[in-house]
């Protein structure tokens, strides 16, 4: 699964490693939870050029930068992930899939899900 994601509100609350949400997989047997964590997976999507620190795990990497008027006054830049979570039963079917935000002071976001 592919997720075109990213967070916001998270520069000074948030420390790499918290979970910031979460990917609830459900099955006719049940469900199963893939954590989203910051500084791994996403980070904030408001960035400064000059710290360009990216995500570090290898299931995430950053696909889009952009800009808008307000950012670009305040000396910020966009972005956002793709984030790549294999299917943790994959000899199950998946009826649904949720993107649960783990309440934390981040506001994480889902732009789009993709499959292979």
């Amino acid at each position: 699964m592919h997720a075109l994601d990213g967070t916001a509100c998270t520069e000074k609350s948030v420390k790499d490693g918290d979970e910031i949400a979460r990917l609830v997989w459900h099955y006719d047997s049940g469900e199963e939870a893939s954590p989203v964590f910051y500084g791994q997976d996403v980070r904030e999507w408001w960035w400064r050029p000059e710290q360009a620190d990216g995500p570090t795990s290898s299931r995430s990497r950053v696909v889009w930068t952009g800009s808008n008027p307000v950012a670009s006054d305040k000396g910020c830049q966009l972005r956002l992930y793709l984030t790549t979570i294999e299917n943790p039963r994959p000899q199950e079917v998946v009826q649904s899939l949720d993107y649960v935000s783990a309440m934390s002071e981040s506001a994480p976001f889902l732009i789009a899900i993709t499959v292979e």
